[in-house]
C-alpha cells in the first residue's frame, strides 16, 4: 500500500504528494507546488515551530511555489512561441527589403 500525504497549497491527500514529499516527484502533482516547498514546510511543521511563524512560513512557500509553478507552465508556453517565430523568421526575415517598405504602407 502506498503512502499519501496531504499537500497544503491544494490540500489534495495523494500518493504523488507524498512522493513529491520524499523527492520522488518534482512536484504536487494537483496544483505543481515544487517537493521542495513541500519538504521546508513539513520540516517547519516537524519543528515544531511557533505556529503564527509556521503559518507565515507556508503561505510564504506555498505563494512562492505556486509562483515557480506558473512560471515553469509559462516558459514551456514561451518555447513553443518562440519555436514558431524563428521558423516564420527562417521563411520571411524582417530583415528582407519588402518589410523597410511595409512598414511605410507602400509596396517596392
Amino acid at each position: 500500500m502506498s503512502e499519501k500525504a496531504t499537500c497544503p497549497a491544494c490540500h489534495a491527500h495523494l500518493s504523488g504528494v507524498y512522493d513529491a514529499l520524499i523527492g520522488e516527484k518534482p512536484a504536487c502533482p494537483s496544483c505543481g507546488l515544487p517537493g521542495d516547498a513541500l519538504r521546508e514546510i513539513e520540516h517547519a511543521r516537524k519543528r515544531h515551530a511557533d505556529a503564527e511563524l509556521t503559518a507565515q512560513l507556508e503561505a510564504a512557500l506555498i505563494r512562492a511555489g505556486k509562483a515557480e509553478a506558473e512560471l515553469l507552465k509559462l516558459r514551456v508556453r514561451l518555447r513553443g512561441i518562440r519555436q514558431a517565430f524563428a521558423e516564420w523568421e527562417k521563411e520571411d526575415s524582417v530583415y528582407k527589403p519588402e518589410w523597410d517598405y511595409a512598414e511605410m504602407g507602400c509596396q517596392p
